[in-house]
Order: structure tokens, then C-alpha cells, then sequence
């Protein structure tokens, strides 16, 4: 079952697992829909994806992700979080599994131990700044954020 997504746990579900695209279901339902449970119980997806829940009620989510109307389906992928697409198709289990499924590889997302057999940590848990909105300016991420960007510091 995917994760219900609050303004509490957003960053974590948008930093964490890297590799993996993530999928959120920005709904005016309190709880999660059926069809997002079914979809994210995908044997295949369960290890390529990860699937979040959003109620309308969280205002500031909804406005990070400039949802207007409901429900809506955006997808994160790419580092830094380069690549946010909207599903626009039917709002029905098939349609949704076919558009998911385009951006789903089996095998991807799957960690790997290092040699060591050591935990391995990916990108995005250990540079957080790199996904989110206004990215925290440490010494850490000045060079992803400032002085190796594009943007102005």
C-alpha cells in the first residue's frame, strides 16, 4: 500500500530511494482509494516505484505540487527530482498500471550492497537539498545548490 504523504514525512518520501520514481494520488478523499492500494500492491511496482497518497486537505502539498483539480496523479522521477508529469488519461486500474508501468523496470530500484557488504546509501538520502523546493543551504549542499549551479545564490 503506498504511503499517505503529510507535510510532516514529505521531504523523506521525495528524498529517500533515489533511483526510484515516485507516484502520488492527490485526492479529496480522506483515506486511500482502493484503486491505489491494488495499483501499489503491483509485485513489480512494489520494488520499482513508490506510491504516496495526498488528501486535499494538505494545503501545503497540494500547492507545492500545483494540483488544481481532483483527483490528480503526478510522477517525480530523475535526479533532482528533474522530471514531474501529470497523468492525464482515465481515472480507471488499467489505465493508470499501463502509464506506470511505462516508467517502472524490473530489476530498477532494487539496492545493492557495496563490496564491503556495507549498507549502501543513495544519492538522495544523503543530499536531500537536491529535491527539495527551496533546497537548505549548508555546507554540504553549497555546491550542489550555489557555486556548481545554474541559479543565482
Amino acid at each position: 500500500m503506498g504511503t499517505k504523504v503529510t507535510k510532516d514525512n514529505v521531504d523523506d518520501f521525495l528524498t529517500k530511494d533515489h533511483s526510484k520514481p515516485k507516484v502520488l494520488l492527490f485526492s479529496k478523499s480522506k483515506s486511500t482509494p482502493s484503486i491505489w492500494k491494488a495499483l501499489s500492491s503491483e509485485t513489480v511496482f512494489k520494488r520499482t516505484m513508490k506510491f504516496g497518497f495526498v488528501s486535499e486537505e494538505e494545503k501545503d502539498i497540494v500547492q507545492r505540487f500545483k494540483i488544481t483539480k481532483f483527483p490528480s496523479v503526478v510522477m517525480q522521477r530523475g535526479g533532482q527530482a528533474a522530471v514531474k508529469e501529470t497523468y492525464k488519461g482515465d481515472m480507471n486500474f488499467l489505465a493508470l498500471k499501463e502509464w506506470v508501468n511505462l516508467h517502472s523496470e524490473s530489476g530498477m530500484g532494487d539496492k545493492v550492497a557495496g563490496a564491503a557488504g556495507g549498507k549502501e546509501e543513495s544519492v538522495e538520502e544523503s543530499k536531500p537539498w537536491l529535491v527539495q523546493e527551496v533546497p537548505e543551504l549548508t555546507v554540504k549542499s553549497s555546491n550542489d545548490v550555489c557555486f556548481k549551479g545554474e541559479g543565482l545564490c
